[in-house]
């Protein structure tokens, strides 16, 4: 798993790319701060954790996978938590794709125009208090990883963590409040793939 200092260098790499997102990453790089290499990853620290998730399109690079999270009752991308076991980030966001949607690791292509360790997007976003879990409110640090699935878009989700999922076109997300930029940043990337 990456350790602190290396957490620290890929916050530096991603805003040489993004450096209009310094505010919007002045969140998670306060947290970088306050927490040592274990805090970040454990779930049960309510100053936050990281998680790990993926942006799919389909082949064609003009849909994106949504599934309907049961807990927070949300149409969002695949993701999770990341597990002690877990080699990386990167592994997490292929572990947690595999378990949400059953497409498996090789059916999918990384999309970047950097190095795999380096996230195609970095989000901080509070998570509301989970009673029936014992979970106080806290934040999500989430890296993103955008992907291209090969196969059918006819898929299998986890039925004990979504109740359904739906492949949108990229145009449908422009004016959505969760998506909106991501698509912006999804389509700068694709264009120059």
């Amino acid at each position: 798993m990456e350790d602190k200092a290396t957490l620290k260098d890929i916050l530096h790499q991603y805003l040489r790319l993004y450096p209009q997102e310094a505010h919007r990453q002045e969140t998670f790089n306060k947290y970088l701060a306050r927490n040592t290499t274990e805090e970040l990853y454990t779930r049960k620290n309510f100053d936050g954790h990281l998680t790990a998730s993926a942006f799919i399109l389909n082949k064609s690079l003009d849909h994106i996978l949504l599934i309907h999270h049961k807990s927070l009752d949300k149409w969002l991308q695949p993701g999770g938590h990341i597990d002690t076991t877990d080699a990386n980030i990167i592994t997490a966001a292929y572990r947690e794709v595999s378990e949400e949607t059953g497409i498996a690791k090789d059916q999918l292509s990384l999309i970047s125009n950097w190095s795999e360790e380096l996230p195609f997007d970095i989000d901080s976003h509070h998570i509301p208090e989970n009673a029936k879990k014992n979970e106080a409110a806290h934040y999500h640090h989430d890296f993103r990883y955008l992907l291209q699935y090969a196969g059918s878009e006819d898929i299998s989700i986890n039925e004990d963590e979504s109740l359904d999922y739906k492949w949108v076109t990229l145009d449908a997300l422009v004016e959505d409040e969760i998506f909106g930029d991501m698509v912006q940043k999804i389509r700068a990337v694709v264009v120059k793939k």
